[in-house]
């Protein structure tokens, strides 16, 4: 299994700094993307303090454990939750994160938050993780009605964050991986300001990695980048760096030109 990388973190168009971190460690198949909360310094202090927790916890694991990636995100919760005491900063600060680790043809992935992961497959885009979100919860209880979303005000308010209590509850699942696979860990300055149906028409591009990776920058900035964005791009390619198509793809190529021949 390769997997090609692509990353970017941009402080967008409005923001004084950049509260996101995130890393990307090829040797080990590990992408951790963090969204910090907490206003300004504190927000960045938290997303960093998270990254960077999950990163000694997994990379320092010999041989490196799937199973480890709750433990990780835990190590971080009192990470973030000590950092808080020993600066004595006054409210909650706090992250939200998602991890992934690429491991015998599989990607096993944890959140926590509304930072996403999607799955990219057969030009079938699939949103991977479940945000936790006030949103999310009352469209779960049935006391919001999907037709309402637009106009629900509390968007942004999420339920679940690494650095919040002592306890939290993290969401963790894995995927087998086909060659010809795209992934997408972002944080919400991206999934809030490019639609889905955008971001389809940008990785269904025939172009290289870093020319989606710029595209969808592009796109959310002129959506107004009025929040930080930072995301991963990674493809999974062949020893050859050719994508290996599927049969369902392959059999959809094969049936359109039929039909272009028919006609």
């Amino acid at each position: 299994m390769k997997i090609i990388y692509n990353d970017v973190s941009h402080i967008g168009l409005v923001r004084d700094t950049n509260e996101d971190c995130h890393a990307v460690i090829p040797s080990h198949g590990l992408i951790i993307v963090a969204d910090g909360m907490g206003g300004h310094e504190a927000g960045e202090l938290a997303s960093e303090t998270t990254v960077r927790a999950i990163q000694e916890n997994l990379v320092c694991s010999q041989p490196i454990n799937p199973n480890l990636l709750v433990h990780a995100i835990q190590k971080a919760n009192h990470a973030v939750l000590n950092l808080q005491e020993s600066l004595r900063i006054k409210g909650k600060i706090g992250a939200t994160v998602v991890v992934g680790l690429f491991h015998e043809n599989s990607l096993y992935y944890a959140s926590i938050g509304d930072s996403r992961i999607y799955l990219f497959r057969d030009n079938q885009f699939k949103q991977l993780t479940h945000d936790d979100s006030l949103l999310n919860e009352l469209i779960d209880q049935g006391l919001l009605d999907q037709n309402n979303v637009h106009n629900f005000q509390q968007k942004n308010v999420i339920t679940r964050a690494v650095g919040i209590e002592n306890d939290i509850e993290i969401q963790i699942d894995h995927r087998n991986v086909f060659a010809g696979d795209t992934f997408l860990f972002c944080t919400d300055g991206l999934s809030d300001y490019v639609d889905e149906e955008s971001i389809v028409d940008i990785l269904s591009e025939e172009e290289d990695l870093s020319t989606k990776r710029d595209s969808l920058l592009e796109a959310s900035l002129n959506n107004g980048g009025k929040d930080n964005i930072t995301f991963v791009l990674a493809y999974v390619a062949t020893c050859d760096s050719h994508p290996k198509e599927s049969i369902v793809s392959r059999c959809i190529k094969w049936i359109s030109r039929t039909i272009v021949k028919k006609e």
